[in-house]
């Protein structure tokens, strides 16, 4: 990722057992100069989070979508739609394995990272 000081990133994660490793990532991209979207710090009381998190995929460059068990549950996994979104706005999308799920079919054919 060339030029980290303009690179915005949205992390589309579950919040599960998993989180932490998520928090480690963004800790080590924030410190190489990379902005990321991370909602427990965007998301405020009142705040219409639907919103916020489509304007926070909106102006990302970069999706970085986590797999795991609970961000790929099917039908109702909320990160599937932010998912969605990033395909919408025809974002880059970088999926990571963090515990293998098959991946959701409109990504499957990415070549994941397999943490």
């Amino acid at each position: 990722m060339a030029n980290a000081n303009n690179t915005q990133i949205f992390f589309s994660y579950g919040h599960d057992k998993y989180s932490p490793i998520v928090l480690k990532l963004k800790k080590y991209l924030e410190d190489e100069g990379y902005k990321v979207f991370f909602d427990i710090e965007q998301l405020h009381v009142k705040d219409d989070w639907a919103y916020k998190l489509e304007e926070g995929i909106r102006k990302s460059d970069k999706v970085v979508f986590f797999i795991t068990p609970y961000s790929a549950r099917r039908p109702d996994g909320y990160c599937l739609n932010e998912l969605a979104m990033a395909l919408y706005y025809k974002k880059e999308i970088l999926p990571v394995m963090i515990k293998f799920e098959i991946p959701p079919l409109s990504i499957a054919r990415i070549q994941y990272l397999d943490i």
